[in-house]
């Protein structure tokens, strides 16, 4: 425990990790009891036993947050690089607002069988998992090699 010179009391843990002092804290008390304090060191000491820093381990858990941006890039990967679908489809499955206010003006209906058909077979090819759907990033380059390969 540590004492701060406001008089606050936190728990902080001491470590050493590749020849560097390090000290993580574990919560202030009395909002973070003696067991999970001592809970959280345990963790964090066997992290460091394992070579691994248990306060960037945290930092990583802490910045993983998921965020619905990531689900609809991937979708928007698949409309544009495996699926046959308009864009304009594409655009209105992920609720874009049309910039160009001439083509907002006759955009009236809301394509809503074409997203229909196109949710189903998002969902179908989600289902089939990832190993049974590769996606290539670089579909040019593979080519590009490919063809490399073919004349040597």
């Amino acid at each position: 425990m540590a004492v701060t010179k406001t008089s606050s009391r936190k728990w902080v843990l001491r470590y050493q990790l590749q020849g560097r002092r390090r000290e993580m804290g574990l919560g202030s008390y009395p909002a973070v009891s003696l067991k999970p304090a001592r809970d959280k060191a345990a963790q964090a000491c066997s992290q460091a036993a394992a070579g691994i820093d248990p306060i960037s381990a945290r930092t990583q858990v802490q910045t993983a947050t998921y965020v619905p941006h990531g689900f609809r890039s991937s979708f928007r990967d698949w409309a544009g690089e495996v699926s046959s679908f308009p864009r304009e489809v594409c655009e209105m499955a992920l609720a874009h607002v049309i910039e160009n206010k001439a083509e907002a003006a006759y955009a009236r209906g809301d394509l809503f069988t074409k997203r229909l058909k196109m949710m189903a077979e998002w969902a179908q090819w989600c289902g089939k998992g990832a190993a049974d759907n590769p996606v290539d990033p670089h579909p040019q380059q593979q080519a590009t090699d490919d063809s490399t390969k073919e004349g040597q």
